[in-house]
């Protein structure tokens, strides 16, 4: 049999188009905001990759066509004063936020709950046991509880503020607990969670908290720091969920570059138990770690690493200059230049790389103006990504482990 031949340029024309590849983008559908409050910044200026620059609408959207992943999102608002780059996103429905004051924030909604506290021990409480009432709703509510009552006869209120929605949907957790002197755990005595739903000005009745008694523990284990850095506090936590948590122990620890630590806990369905750490360095290098799911019969470490060591370029510095900084495991990065000179625009970048250039963004209306002088701040956060920041998350929560750690700062000057 003959031996098929096919030539070369019409084997890569089956896979390429023979010298002409076609990359298929995606559609990049995005909205700008305020970084304070969240609210919609129209007539941003906004590049996508290498597209041209667009104008965000009345509602901060913008859209563009045919992106290549990843892509580098600009953001700068209309009077320059203020530009954000999120690098290296792959998602389709970015949210970036400018740090420039205003935008109205979502309306301001309250509410009554009442029921009946039953369970647990007699009321009055004897010294020193509390019952804690924590709201776990979600997190863009910014849900909490501002006032409370609780009669003799276990009849009790509670007063919520939200934000948003007319009708909020959550869940109630009840703790009755003892504590020492500085306000530690020292027991348990009994939780309960409900469920609930409100609505804006209205009154949700008969919601009873029925405690019942939760079985106790003890969390032990040590915290260890990176060379250089000392703790300054551990603590322990209930977690109830990605946006909601209690603190039940706290243990100052100043001096010391280790510690060993033995927690009173309790089990109870759908609570973890969290330990955190915090630690700092002569230079003034901040970093928390913390680890969520340990099991009170398993001795756990936390291991609390350095914070990234941020490198400002030597003398004056323009568009262009690279500033570099240690990796952090698994962290994206916050850079931010904070303007020292009145008038100067500020940047912030978010990248999961190990440095970050100046951008000339003077297409987009942002200047870096002569002889202006700059604090360089710089944070990692890990586990992220870049797209956990463009989805609104740019912080671990708190329910599971996660590392926070802030670098000591430093200046420069744009040259002259």
């Amino acid at each position: 049999m003959k031996a098929s031949f096919i030539p070369s340029c019409a084997m890569l024309a089956l896979v390429t188009g023979c010298g002409q590849a076609h990359i298929d983008g995606i559609d990049v559908r995005g909205q700008v905001t305020y970084q304070a409050t969240g609210a919609p910044f129209p007539g941003a200026k906004v590049k996508v990759g290498d597209k041209p620059i667009a104008t965000a609408d009345g509602e901060g959207r913008f859209a563009v066509s045919s992106v290549v992943v990843p892509y580098d999102l600009t953001a700068v608002s209309a009077d320059g004063t203020a530009a954000t780059v999120y690098a290296g996103l792959t998602r389709k429905d970015p949210i970036i936020s400018v740090s420039v004051p205003g935008g109205s924030p979502p309306a301001t909604r309250s509410a009554i709950v009442t029921g009946h506290l039953g369970g647990g021990l007699a009321l009055p409480l004897p010294a020193r046991h509390q019952i804690v009432v924590a709201l776990v709703a979600p997190k863009n509510a910014r849900a909490g509880i501002t006032a409370t009552r609780l009669g003799l006869d276990g009849t009790y209120s509670l007063a919520l503020r939200w934000q948003g929605e007319a009708n909020l949907s959550g869940t109630l957790r009840a703790l009755e607990w003892l504590v020492d002197a500085n306000g530690n755990a020292v027991s348990y005595d009994a939780a309960v969670s409900v469920p609930m739903t409100v609505a804006d000005a209205g009154s949700s009745q008969g919601v009873d908290l029925n405690l019942t008694t939760v079985d106790n523990a003890r969390l032990a284990g040590t915290f260890s720091t990176a060379p250089g850095y000392q703790l300054l506090v551990h603590l322990m936590y209930a977690a109830y969920s990605p946006s909601s948590s209690l603190i039940l122990g706290t243990s100052r620890s100043a001096g010391i570059s280790s510690a060993a630590f033995d927690y009173p806990v309790f089990s109870a369905p759908g609570v973890g138990l969290g330990i955190r750490a915090i630690a700092q360095d002569s230079h003034g290098a901040l970093v928390q770690a913390w680890r969520v799911g340990a099991s009170p019969e398993t001795a756990i470490s936390l291991a609390v690493p350095a914070a990234p060591t941020l490198r400002v370029p030597a003398g004056t510095v323009s568009a262009g200059a690279d500033f570099s900084w240690t990796p952090l495991d698994g962290a994206i990065y916050h850079f931010e230049a904070n303007p020292q000179t009145e008038g100067a625009p500020s940047l912030d970048a978010l990248t999961a790389a190990t440095s970050f250039q100046l951008p000339d963004l003077s297409a987009m209306g942002f200047v870096w103006p002569k002889s202006a002088s700059y604090s360089a701040f710089l944070f990692g956060v890990s586990p992220r990504v870049p797209d956990d920041v463009a989805a609104g998350e740019e912080f671990p929560p708190p329910d599971r482990d996660g590392v926070m750690a802030i670098a000591s700062s430093s200046g420069f000057t744009i040259a002259p």
